[in-house]
This record gives C-alpha cells, sequence and structure tokens, in this order.
C-alpha cells in the first residue's frame, strides 16, 4: 500500500507536543477517541477536510504507508495559522489548550 491520497480516511495515533517533542500536550487522539462510546485511542481522519488537523499533520500523513510510524517538527507556518488550534467545547464543556502563535508543534 503507496500513501494515501487527498480525501482518504486514515486511522492515526498520535500526542501533539508545543515547541518540542517533549513539550506540553496540546492534542492527542486519545483524548479525541476516549471520548467516544467505544472508548479508541485512534480517531478517523479525513485527509485535507478534518478542520482540527494542522496542515503540516496532513503533509506528514500524506507521506506515510499503512502501518508506519514516525515522528515530526511542524513550523509555525503549517500550524493553525491563527495562534490557536479550531476547537470548539466537546460534550463535556472542554476546550482543548489553545496553540500560541508562532509555536512549532
Amino acid at each position: 500500500f503507496g500513501p494515501p491520497r487527498s480525501g482518504s480516511n486514515v486511522w492515526v495515533k498520535f500526542t501533539g507536543h508545543l515547541d518540542s517533542f517533549d513539550g506540553p500536550i496540546f492534542d492527542a487522539s486519545k483524548f479525541r477517541g476516549g471520548r467516544k462510546p467505544d472508548k479508541q485511542e485512534y480517531v478517523e481522519i479525513r485527509l485535507n477536510q478534518e478542520p482540527t488537523i494542522s496542515n503540516g499533520m496532513y503533509e506528514a500523513l500524506k507521506l506515510m504507508k499503512v502501518g508506519a510510524k514516525g515522528r515530526f517538527v511542524q513550523p509555525p507556518a503549517l500550524s493553525y495559522g491563527e495562534g490557536k488550534a479550531p476547537f470548539e467545547p466537546d460534550d463535556d464543556g472542554e476546550v482543548k489548550e489553545k496553540v500560541p502563535a508562532g509555536t512549532t508543534l
């Protein structure tokens, strides 16, 4: 299997950190999937069509193959743009931590 194409659905397990691989966590698939009835640690993402996923993550996913693992640093230019992750409160009213403008992810 080759890399996924734009519009493909992929299942991913991820943890997003601010500033470095061991910086504060701003998002993770276990947070998103843990709120679902089946408590999944993976989440389904439609490439280039999921508003809460950054352009940098899309670019990294498009380079990966089925079953691949990877770590990547995302420059601010491929981040969320306006200085915050575009999250809305979830069913429990929780809002994700905002990503400061110019942050490397």
